[in-house]
Parts: structure tokens; C-alpha cells; sequence
């Protein structure tokens, strides 16, 4: 898909509606330069950044989400804090477009059992890993049991894998762009 617009000339609703276009995009394709944004949280000593794949946007509630292991330190940054910060760049257009607002973390919940559902089963291999992430590991390891190594989870061990994933919502979402003329 093609998204275009000229920034010169737009009005300041279609600059919006094009940049819900662009989040929208990059969590349906996975070669989009929004799919993967950088999502920053408060940690004791300031900030803490890392990638993140894009898995929905509902533009109608301006939500985004993306996933997360509920061991991961996002979650507790989260909890404590509340807020997110996204940050989605496409290096051919230079455009960054910053995102951020109140976050809600989903374990239990339609949303979250929703979005696990639409989950392939190899996304799901994420969740394999005994350790939390960042867990320093003893030797290169990818974290995951053998058994998982080059295939895929069954269905049926799915549920146990569940257990572990949260789903990080962000409501009222503001946008700010950067745009290159």
C-alpha cells in the first residue's frame, strides 16, 4: 500500500488522519517502517527504551498495542508509572512520529484473550523462555527450551504459554510529528 501526502499543503486533520494511516499500516505489515517503534518507560535511574512490534491500532479510541512477557521490567514500569512513550520513524520519508499517554496493562481480559487468539503460533514462541527477559543467561543463549528451538509451539501448550503475556494498551493517544519537507 502507498501512503502519501503533502505536508505543504495538507490541513492539519489530514497531516492527523495520515499519521493514524502510517500506525495503522505498520501494525498490519510487517516490512512497514512503523511496525517495530521504540517504546520508552521511567525506571528508577531515568528512562528505559526498546523496541516493540506494533500489533493493533484502533484509531476510533486512538489505542495502541503491543505485546510484552508479564516478567519483562515494562510491565512493572508501567504499573508504577502509568505512561508510555512511542517513538516510529521512517528513515526513507523522514518522519518520526512520537506518541505517548496513559497505559493500561491486559492479562485477563477480552482485549487480551482477543489479541492472543490472532496470535501465530510462532509469535507465540516468545513466551517460551523459562527466564523473565534480560535474565542474564549463563552461556549465548536464545532462552528457549530445545524443544522450541526451530518450530513452532502446538495449540494445546498455547494456554500454558498464555500465562505469561500481557498486552499494553495506550488510551488517548497524542501525536507529534516531525516532518521533513
Amino acid at each position: 500500500m502507498h501512503i502519501d501526502i503533502d505536508y505543504r499543503t495538507a490541513d492539519l486533520e489530514a497531516v492527523l488522519a495520515h499519521c493514524w494511516l502510517m500506525l495503522e499500516t505498520g501494525a498490519k505489515r510487517s516490512k512497514a517502517p512503523f511496525h517495530t517503534p521504540v517504546i520508552g518507560t521511567v525506571n528508577a535511574v531515568g528512562c528505559s527504551l526498546r523496541s516493540v512490534v506494533l500489533r493493533r491500532v484502533i484509531v476510533s479510541k486512538r489505542l495502541l498495542l503491543c505485546h510484552t512477557d508479564r516478567r519483562s521490567n515494562k510491565v512493572t514500569e508501567i504499573k508504577k508509572h502509568n505512561r508510555l512513550s512511542w517513538l516510529f520513524y521512517d528513515p526513507d520519508k523522514k518522519i518520526q512520529l512520537r506518541a505517548e499517554g496513559p497505559s493500561t496493562l491486559h492479562h485477563d481480559d477480552v482485549l487480551a484473550h482477543e489479541q492472543w487468539s490472532q496470535t501465530r503460533l510462532m509469535s507465540r514462541r516468545c513466551y517460551c523462555s523459562k527466564s523473565a527477559p534480560g535474565t542474564i543467561q549463563p552461556s549465548r543463549s536464545s532462552g528457549l527450551p530445545k524443544k522450541y528451538g526451530t518450530r513452532s509451539p502446538l495449540t494445546g501448550q498455547c494456554q500454558v504459554l498464555r500465562l505469561k503475556k500481557s498486552l499494553i494498551s495506550e488510551t488517548d493517544t497524542v501525536l507529534d510529528a516531525a516532518l521533513s519537507p
